[in-house]
């Protein structure tokens, strides 16, 4: 049924009255845009607390809040110091090797040329006695 009504602005005309099916969806509608951004904020609100307790325990590993646990801090410059110590005690290794092993090249160069003239000599020797 159209009903026509006169407001002074000219003639509205006015739908049907509402059914109560179609009210039940509308409620429905309007309670799933309620249920589905509370949800959201509870699971928002789960994932912040779990943040914050991350937080916490990174900031006592770094400030040392427990009595019988190292800070951080002091366990990255030990780490560094024991790498410095480290890479120095190779490099004195490759120099003592590398001076080391100069002094065997020297030695055995010197033979070769001592050793040279001889070796040379009895080549020639045995060439000599050859039919």
């Amino acid at each position: 049924m159209v009903r026509h009504v006169d407001v002074g602005l000219g003639e509205v005309t006015t739908a049907q009255p509402i059914s109560e099916l179609t009210l039940i969806a509308l409620a429905v509608i309007g309670l799933l845009g309620i249920i589905i951004p509370a949800w959201y904020a509870k699971q928002s609100r789960e994932h912040a607390q779990m943040a914050s307790i991350q937080a916490t325990q990174a900031n006592d590993a770094v400030n040392h809040r427990h009595p019988d646990s190292p800070r951080l801090f002091d366990m990255v410059v030990e780490h560094k110091a024991d790498m410095d110590d480290l890479s120095d005690q190779v490099a004195e290794l490759e120099r003592v090797n590398s001076s080391e092993h100069i002094e065997i090249v020297k030695v055995l160069t010197d033979h070769i040329d001592d050793a040279a003239p001889k070796l040379a000599a009895l080549v020639e020797h045995i060439n000599k006695e050859k039919p």
